[in-house]
């Protein structure tokens, strides 16, 4: 009866405890929020939905700031609001209870940019869940692109010198109720990335729209948009692809873009992708595209030297047209040279900086061919120095009669330095223009754009107002690549204005300067970071670095620390932390030395360090002002010459592991180290990896250009497989690469097919031919073994999606050198502590499908796994247990783990038992 009476008012006590608790709820009634104009959008965002969780402020003063970006193409109406959801609390510390309530226990405060918009008075002492509307003006949001800082205030000035504790938590369900009409997006290229980036609650998603069947060079073309996209979004844009053909369809088929809602980046030349031509027929595009008229050639000198003489036979003829009358041939005159002579007669004309030569042609019957000879020099002195080639490029152009353009030809002449020549050399090579290789030409202003020029354009979609369409053009793939390559690098150089740039040239990637090394010794402002200032009670702002796999750091690496804070602090109370990758490393205390010149050297121990990977050094800060009851905020300064002393050494045999993903893809960052090998003929879907995987490489990169390089399938070059790093993507029967190294990945495939092979002991298993799993396999690459190989494939179209989501989506759960993926369960392993067999049994594990085609042998002691590893296994199902080599039912360590704490429990309560019955007798 005594063992029940405890237990008995145990329960009551618990009761009792959960009554005094129970307050009632104080509500506060809210009128219903008014339907936005009819004529209006109204869009709902929640702080969760914005990336931000439950927030406290504690009394008597308190706030928190939240960012928000409005997309460039609302305009904000009346009507819109922010509903804070908030919780409030209010503790009496008075001790003698002289005090009674305050009537008013102070207020919440909403700023927008520093304007105030509203006030919500805190008259009781709790507070469940109320709801504070706060109405927000559209002349807050006339700035378009810029970041709006929202900021709530917890003020209890009243109360400040009572004795309490109060708080408030605001809600992650707090919403914004944005009601706004739709402006139409202006197209300018000077604002790039926006719009297709807007780092704006919207998720940014841009569709590639390439050709059917794309070249090498717009592959190449669109992975250089890719990574800078990715560069410039931070890895925050949703990229995918389709063909011009399916894109065309899906708007047949569904009216506005085929019922799709990205921005379109459309890459290739106009007779390759339709989506081209059909923008030029609506009349779309600035730059149109018109089809050559007759024939026109051009056949000059392919490389001179200042001072030289250069000739050009121009050819025009009439293959078919029937006779023609009142034609004109134009040459425009290159920059660095000077006009000689011209066969027949010419007249030259001069406007501004363009000098033309000007031939009137009467008449040009049906078959008739007429030619023309220009001769010019190159300037011996020119307005620069030439200490590199320069390009000569002499443009000639058709006109009717009416001075419209008919065809276009352009001959490009290298400039090369005398350097040592005293008399410039004899040139006796020749080239011809490319024109007849294209049925079409680009023309701007009623006037031809020379044919070798990359272009770029940008329109607001046709099919959809609300986006913008990104064309990356030319006449021939090397234009197309040098138009891909601009939009690849930092998109601030001249003519990027208004909606097209012409890309003459762009750097050749040899001509690039190395990567920088990366210095022991690397200040904050090295590191991208100015000063930074905390303010208020509790804050932590966080830097990063890049530490290489190679290194290992020595207990000589520290942290030079420099700062400066507040001298109203109360010192005894406030102090500084550092933490290094999560875990604390050092902590000071606060006084007046440190207030105006504080140094902390703090060691950076190599067992927390993480080679290859991107490491965190958190500055953590407590300041507690000297009076509550001061509205001025304490604040401490960590000044950008603070450092990082990174003394290590260099570990000779660099292990490849996939935990150390993107490293060492990320060693340039222009990526111009980097070959993505594609399947011959590759899908959308295949090239689509390919862009998700250079953008992701982009964001982490950050170089200013970005010249990632693509093979398609049989046309890899043995010197680039040697030269760079790998990123094979595609089924290994599609991937003739994938094949040549088949015999040195971890998990090799049945030649010629998609099915992996597996030996288990001597047992031989096949795989499902509807079993997916996917593949991420890291290899020293064959072809140069100081760089490496990446291989993401799988035995099935699902199994590579599958593993390309998890390099780009979920990197920190891979480990060793090959992962395993199906669907949501990843499996890491080393391969190269495991035998053969126990690759085998993991993989097993993962597909229990497998099924035996050879005869098992008779049972021997030999173990699957090598006793020096076992396999890294996580997944949704196992929790990251290692299930891989015995798997047994999911209840089994329950039930032991259960019945063993059961056993220890009644063992402790007999033997309580006993000495308590010793006692009473």
């Amino acid at each position: 009866m005594k063992r029940l009476s405890w237990v008995v008012s145990l329960g009551l006590l618990w009761a009792i405890l959960g009554a005094m608790w129970s307050v009632p709820t104080v509500l506060v009634a809210q009128d219903a929020p008014p339907n936005p104009p009819s004529d209006a959008d109204e869009f709902r965002l929640t702080l969760l939905e914005l990336g931000y969780g439950e927030r406290q402020l504690d009394s008597p003063y308190d706030s928190v700031t939240y960012d928000l970006r409005i997309p460039s193409y609302w305009q904000v109406r009346e009507g819109s609001f922010l509903d804070v959801e908030f919780s409030y609390q209010y503790l009496n510390l008075d001790a003698g209870g002289t005090a009674g309530l305050p009537p008013y226990l102070g207020e919440l405060v909403v700023a927008v940019d520093g304007q105030v918009q509203g006030r919500f008075q805190l008259t009781e002492t709790r507070f469940d869940r109320v709801h504070f509307r706060v109405d927000l003006s559209p002349a807050l949001f006339r700035a378009t692109g810029r970041t709006h800082t929202v900021e709530i205030i917890l003020d209890a000035d009243y109360i400040c010198r009572i004795p309490h504790e109060a708080w408030v938590t605001i809600h992650p369900t707090s919403f914004f109720s944005l009601v706004y009409d739709l402006t139409p997006l202006v197209a300018d290229l000077a604002d790039y990335p926006r719009p297709f980036y807007q780092r704006a609650f919207e998720p940014d998603r841009v569709l590639f729209v390439l050709p059917d069947a794309p070249t090498q060079e717009e592959l190449a073309a669109a992975a250089a948009v890719a990574a800078k996209l990715g560069d410039l979004a931070g890895g925050g844009m949703i990229i995918s692809g389709t063909t011009a053909t399916t894109f065309l369809e899906g708007v047949a088929a569904g009216g506005t873009m085929g019922g799709r809602d990205e921005h379109l980046i459309v890459i290739g030349k106009p007779e390759g992708n339709e989506v081209i031509s059909t923008l030029d027929e609506m009349g779309e595009l600035p730059v149109s595209v018109a089809e050559r008229q007759f024939h026109l050639s051009v056949e000059g000198p392919g490389e001179v030297t200042p001072g030289d003489v250069l000739t050009y036979h121009l050819t025009l003829a009439n293959p078919d047209q029937g006779d023609v009358s009142s034609l004109t041939f134009v040459d425009v005159l290159p920059a660095d040279t000077h006009w000689v002579s011209c066969t027949p007669a010419c007249e030259v004309s001069v406007s501004g900086d363009e000098r033309r030569v000007v031939w009137p042609v009467d008449s040009l019957a049906s078959g008739e061919t007429q030619g023309y000879t220009l001769v010019l020099a190159a300037e011996e002195d020119v307005t620069r120095p030439i200490t590199e080639p320069v390009i000569i490029e002499n443009t000639s152009v058709l006109l009717g009669a009416a001075s419209e353009p008919l065809n276009v030809s352009t001959l490009t002449t290298t400039l090369v330095p005398l350097m040592s020549h005293t008399v410039p050399p004899t040139r006796t090579d020749r080239r011809d223009s490319d024109s007849g290789k294209s049925d079409y030409f680009f023309q701007q202003g009623g006037w031809p754009v020379p044919e070798n020029d990359g272009i770029v354009q940008e329109v607001v979609s046709p099919w959809n107002p609300r986006r913008a369409i990104l064309v990356i053009t030319g006449l021939w793939d090397g234009s197309v690549y040098k138009a891909g390559q601009a939009m690849g690098s930092e998109s601030y150089f001249p003519g990027m204005t208004g909606q097209v740039a012409l890309v003459q040239a762009v750097r050749p990637l040899s001509t690039l300067s190395s990567p920088p090394s990366i210095s022991n010794v690397m200040t904050f402002a090295d590191l991208g970071y100015d000063d930074r200032v905390l303010e208020g009670a509790s804050q932590e702002i966080n830097y990063y670095v890049d530490v290489p796999a190679s290194w290992s750091l020595t207990p000589e690496a520290y942290l030079q620390l420099y700062f400066s804070h507040s001298q109203l602090i109360d010192y005894p109370r406030s102090f500084l932390s550092v933490l290094y990758n999560g875990q604390p490393v050092a902590t000071v205390s606060l006084d007046e030395e440190t207030a105006l010149e504080g140094a902390l050297r703090v060691r950076l121990p190599a067992s927390q360090t993480r080679p290859g990977e991107r490491n965190k050094i958190s500055i953590q800060a407590v300041l507690r002002p000297i009076d509550e009851c001061t509205r001025i905020k304490a604040w401490l300064r960590v000044g950008n010459d603070s450092f990082l002393h990174l003394d290590h050494t260099e570990q000779e045999a660099q292990r490849v592991d996939l935990r150390f993903y993107p490293h060492p893809f990320d060693q340039r960052a222009d990526l111009g180290d980097v070959l993505f090998v594609l399947p011959p003929q590759p899908r959308p879907e295949e090239w689509e990896q390919m862009l998700r995987v250079v953008a992701e490489l982009g964001s982490v990169s950050g170089g200013d250009s970005m010249r990632a390089m693509v093979a398609v399938g049989e046309e890899v070059d043995e010197g680039m497989l040697s030269d760079d790093h790998l990123i094979v993507i595609g089924r290994p029967s599609r991937n003739p690469v994938l094949q040549q190294v088949n015999a040195q990945l971890p998990q090799p495939f049945f030649p010629d097919s998609d099915g992996i092979e597996q030996k288990l002991n001597d047992v031989i298993l096949r795989l499902p031919p509807d079993v997916s799993l996917g593949y991420l396999e890291l290899i020293p690459s064959p072809w140069n073994p100081e760089r490496a190989l990446l291989a993401i494939t799988g035995t099935s179209d699902e199994g590579v999606a599958w593993a390309t989501d998890l390099l780009i989506n979920q990197p920190w759960r891979l480990e060793g050198d090959l992962a395993l993926v199906r669907g949501d369960e990843v499996h890491t392993l080393d391969t190269s502590k495991l035998t053969r067999s126990g690759v085998g049994a993991v993989v097993r594990t993962v597909v229990p499908e497998l099924t035996a085609i050879a005869p098992p042998p008779a049972p021997t002691p030999t173990m699957a796994l090598s006793p020096t590893m076992t396999p890294r296994v996580t997944s949704p199902e196992s929790g990251g247990g290692n299930s891989a080599l015995n798997p047994s039912p999911a209840w089994i360590v329950p039930l032991v783990t259960g019945t063993a704490l059961a056993v220890v429990a009644i063992l402790a309560f007999g033997v309580w038992q006993a000495r308590r019955n010793r006692k009473t007798f």
